[in-house]
């Protein structure tokens, strides 16, 4: 057969045709812009398109870039020694999943007609990326598992020097997202909050007094490198009986970064930056031990790198690699101790030692992680390391030793062998009272949740229940130390759907969950694979966004809300349930979401190796189904995809408004007149932005009460926001006991952080009967753009709400 009858074989296959298409349509489709409205029971879908010839244009390039794909693969596979006919149908068939792409579209033109929900276009117009990465990803596998030769798996060599290689691209990667942190530091004050302060403050002691006494370093004012008096002392510690000042954060990590402390006081460095180092090899090694530990499951390095690169590169460890919290460490340490039990062989009590030290420092990170040590404790026991004297005594002796000084140590700070609930943040561990809240919370709340900004961890879970199959104490253990940590982090009695971001408190359970990933890639079908790159993206992407403005995640008041977040995660799996901080409605939401996670679990350890095209485009099918019926089942419940309340979703939309090349037509399906009219308006709560003499109205929590007899100044602003070009409205509802035709106030808007004034609007006391406001339309893009309301000081004035709308589509 010549080449060229082998390639018209191939693109006669009908299903390579249907799938251009439907790879054409969407990519034709992506240039609308597309608006929901919903008033009541009522609803519609507003598309607004650019002029004819630019869609059909590029829909008709992708369709060629398909056709050409279409050619090489039917080549290639030609190329491994398949026949003819066997080699069109093969790469006809491996397209099969692209059929799926339809929904995509389908699910924009037809809200009207299921119900009304609009939830599955809110996931069709955010997720379509994700959508077409699996479906790409499928037709590629689909095509590797058409040749058979291809997927022979064979055992890999252990190279000795690939250690040492991802422990220094770790310690590099962590250095990289120092320097960035640092950069944004620089930008926009310390990066530093919660409990930070407070264990540099027991470093600086240590390395300076040698000692864990603070009295001094409180006398001397030296706790202000970091923080004022009054944080040190107000709840985080106490006085002995012996008159000492001491900590109530445990002298654990303090310990660990005081000689890199001392190192940046000797070199007059910033002792911050060198004690970050100490964070940085602690995180390193952590990936480098789960790439040992995946290597040990499943004799092979490739799915090694895979669970390390998890570890290295996903939230939430990636940025607490330059936290001062404990918990890297505790990952660290934690999982070494656990390696370090699986490998030793009868008579090794070298390793069982270090594995008892590693297990005996644990609790001296913060009590919390003594369950990491008896679920440690119960896996020496069940590898039978008890059998050997020598073995026993070396791993019990410094857990007792440790056990010893832990309570000697409480004993001396509270008068009792435990701290008790009043000890650490008014809360108490294992509480009952938020199981639900707190164990669905800490994996999905959107602002705090692990899969927020970390969904490769669900692919994670999944492998981990591959390697219960195949080695099946390898992955019951690993499951106990991952939910260890997952069980003890959600019963805190404050978390509150999570209230670490972004869930600090499973830091410590990554390197077990990331081993799961190792786990999946040996043991999975084919389509793990396909989960773990389009969950790994979105992670990726979630990681990158936080390294460009990570106080989005943590450390500074978020300008345009508490919902703020990767554009990409928005409104898909499983982000789009927001913070309400009631945890009815995050537990009622989540619930959605755990059982969607669940399905997840399963479909990822059913299946085989074998060539299953059709079975690809049905499961497909199902996940885009699945996905979308659970955003209806959201809607029904309380504001899931429909939750407007994200400032970032509409300006995004008025960015793609602006960006719309003009002359296109404007399709409407669904109930004339209604409007998207939540989607065209950015609510300013005053409060967020008072300033001055400004205090919160007692009756309204979004209210602003200015006292009349100051001084005429600005009291709301700081905004600072970015707007595309366009042509805008800014509105104020202001009142005032004075209803005279002095002046009041006035409003203005500024760009630049104040630096220049765009227009500006006396109010007097007869205005405020109405809402007040300014026109304006921007040529260009506004950076740093501010809505403000200052007053004369004549009378009392209250600003009930502020918004800024968009006035054109």
């Amino acid at each position: 057969m010549s080449a060229a009858t082998s390639k018209s074989g191939g693109l006669s296959h009908p299903v390579v045709w249907v799938a251009g298409l439907a790879w054409g349509l969407l990519a034709a489709t992506r240039w609308a812009v597309v608006m929901a409205a919903q008033e009541g029971s009522h609803s519609a879908v507003i598309w607004h398109w650019p002029p004819w010839w630019l869609p059909v244009s590029v829909g008709l390039a992708v369709w060629l870039v398909q056709i050409l794909t279409a050619c090489w693969q039917h080549n290639w596979l030609a190329r491994q020694g398949l026949e003819g006919p066997r080699t069109r149908r093969m790469a006809g068939l491996a397209w099969l999943p692209s059929l799926a792409l339809f929904l995509v579209p389908m699910a924009e033109f037809l809200p009207p007609l299921y119900g009304g929900s609009l939830a599955s276009l809110a996931l069709a117009r955010e997720a379509w990326p994700l959508a077409a990465l699996a479906v790409a990803g499928a037709v590629f596998i689909q095509t590797r598992l058409a040749a058979p030769e291809l997927i022979r798996k064979r055992e890999e060599q252990q190279r000795r020097w690939l250690a040492p290689v991802v422990f220094i691209l770790a310690l590099a990667l962590f250095a990289g997202v120092g320097a960035r942190l640092t950069q944004v530091s620089n930008q926009v004050g310390k990066f530093m909050g919660g409990d930070e302060p407070q264990y540099l403050f027991n470093a600086h002691s240590l390395a300076v007094d040698h000692d864990l006494d603070l009295a001094e370093e409180i006398f001397l004012r030296e706790n202000s490198y970091y923080l004022d008096p009054a944080k040190v002392i107000g709840g985080h510690g106490g006085w002995t009986k012996d008159g000492r000042w001491i900590s109530k954060h445990r002298p654990g990590l303090p310990a660990l970064m005081a000689p890199f402390y001392a190192w940046g006081l000797y070199l007059g460095q910033g002792p911050r930056k060198t004690a970050t180092v100490c964070l940085w090899l602690l995180a390193a090694w952590m990936v480098t031990e789960v790439f040992w530990l995946g290597r040990l499951f499943t004799r092979r390095e490739g799915p090694a790198l895979l669970g390390a690169a998890g570890a290295a590169l996903a939230m939430p460890g990636l940025i607490y690699s330059n936290l001062a919290f404990p918990e890297i460490a505790a990952a660290a340490f934690a999982v070494s101790a656990f390696r370090l039990m699986r490998s030793a062989e009868q008579g090794q009590w070298g390793l069982l030692f270090l594995a008892g030290l590693f297990t005996a420092y644990l609790p001296w990170f913060h009590e919390r992680f003594a369950v990491l040590c008896l679920v440690l404790g119960a896996y020496f026991l069940a590898r039978m390391h008890w059998r050997s004297l020598k073995g026993l005594a070396a791993f019990a002796l410094p857990c007792l030793v440790s056990a010893w000084l832990l309570v000697t140590y409480f004993m001396w700070l509270y008068g009792k062998p435990f701290p008790g609930q009043e000890i650490h943040a008014q809360g108490a561990y294992l509480n009952p009272r938020g199981f639900w809240e707190g164990l669905s919370g800490i994996w999905v709340d959107a602002g705090e949740g692990m899969l927020t900004y970390g969904a490769i961890w669900l692919a994670a879970l999944a492998g981990l229940f591959w390697l219960v199959r195949r080695r099946f104490s390898d992955g019951f253990w690993c499951l106990a130390m991952a939910g260890a940590v997952y069980v003890v982090a959600g019963l805190f009695a404050d978390w509150f759907g999570g209230i670490n971001p972004p869930s600090r408190y499973l830091v410590a359970a990554v390197p077990f969950l990331a081993v799961g990933l190792a786990a999946g890639a040996h043991w999975g079908p084919p389509r793990y694979m396909l989960f773990v790159v389009v969950l790994g993206a979105l992670s990726l992407a979630a990681s990158f966004w936080v390294m460009h403005y990570p106080s989005a995640v943590y450390g500074h008041k978020v300008v345009l809300g508490s919902g703020l977040q990767f554009p990409l995660i928005d409104n898909l799996l499983p982000a789009f349930i927001f913070n309400y901080k009631v945890p009815k409605v995050n537990a009622d939401l989540a619930r959605i979401w755990m059982l969607l996670a669940f399905v997840a679990l399963v479909a990822m350890n059913l299946g085989n190796q074998r060539f299953g095209p059709g079975r690809s485009l049905v499961g497909m099918l199902l996940a885009l189904l699945l996905v979308a019926g659970a955003g209806v089942a959201a809607d029904r419940i309380g504001a899931g995809v429909l939750n407007y309340r994200n400032p970032a979703q509409r300006v995004v939309l008025w960015n793609r408004l602006s960006d719309l090349p003009r002359g296109g037509a404007v399709w409407r399906v669904g109930t004339d007149g209604v409007e998207p009219k939540a989607l065209m308006e950015l609510p300013l709560p005053p409060a967020r932005y008072q300033h001055g003499a400004a205090k919160t109205a007692p009756d309204d929590p979004q209210a602003l009460d200015i006292s009349a007899g100051g001084k005429p100044g600005l009291f709301v602003w700081g905004q600072y926001l970015a707007l595309p070009p366009g042509r805008y409205r800014a509105t104020a509802v202001l009142s005032s006991p004075y209803a005279g035709p002095e002046q009041v106030g006035w409003l203005d808007l500024s760009e630049n952080k104040g630096q220049s004034t765009l227009m500006s609007r006396k109010l007097t006391g007869e205005e405020l009967s109405q809402p007040v406001g300014l026109e304006f339309e921007l040529k260009r893009w506004a950076t740093n753009l501010e809505f403000r309301v200052g007053s004369t000081g004549l009378a009392p004035l209250r600003v009930r709400a502020m918004n800024i709308t968009r006035l054109e589509p």
